[in-house]
């Protein structure tokens, strides 16, 4: 659909089943996709990425439309995004809004957390908030997480964050690490299957 160097670029697909007289259009899939490698610098790379997701919320209407990056694209994070089901126009629980969410989380993602973040996906669970920071009564910022889930008060935890774990849990957040070796006090946590553990205590609700 769009002009080739175009960016970002709206790319679409029209399976020869429509053609067919009286056959039920589902979805019509489509890619809105930004290849940053192609951005002239850190303004160009701005303006695209806004420009991307400006485009998004007009064209999200369209059922089976998703939102990608290329290096998303390469990294297999497509397999996140499965096409909205046809029906009452799109609103911030239908798949496409989830799918773009969480492809906008992986982009802002360590790519330690990335093969988690889809087990995560898969699993149905809402999107973090990747770089979560915690502060103090002050507005003091006093602790960070590299993935928080606020609304489960579950936050992850990569090697070399681990000693903002006390401050986390002094607060009320379940810490999960990515590090083989959290502190002693924190071996339970250990994180054998990091991403399973986080969905364990999304789904149960556990306590600190």
């Amino acid at each position: 659909l769009s002009r080739e160097g175009v960016q970002p670029q709206l790319v679409g697909r029209w399976p020869a089943s429509w053609l067919k007289s009286g056959s039920p259009v589902e979805f019509a899939p489509g890619l809105l996709l930004l290849d940053e490698s192609l951005c002239d610098g850190e303004q160009a790379l701005h303006q695209h990425w806004r420009h991307w997701l400006a485009l998004f919320n007009t064209f999200q209407v369209l059922p089976g439309l998703v939102l990608m990056t290329a290096s998303g694209l390469q990294a297999g994070d497509c397999e996140l995004l499965k096409p909205a089901a046809a029906g009452a126009p799109a609103t911030a629980d239908d798949g496409a809004a989830l799918a773009a969410e969480w492809a906008a989380a992986l982009d802002q993602a360590l790519p330690a957390v990335h093969a988690g973040m889809r087990t995560l996906a898969k699993a149905g669970v809402v999107p973090p908030l990747p770089g979560h920071e915690l502060a103090d009564g002050r507005g003091e910022v006093v602790a960070e997480a590299e993935l928080a889930w606020p609304g489960h008060l579950v936050v992850v935890l990569l090697a070399g964050q681990e000693d903002m774990a006390p401050a986390w849990r002094s607060a009320g957040w379940n810490v999960v690490f990515v590090s083989p070796e959290p502190p002693p006090e924190f071996a339970s946590d250990r994180a054998v299957d990091w991403a399973a553990l986080v969905l364990a205590r999304i789904q149960t609700g556990e306590s600190p």
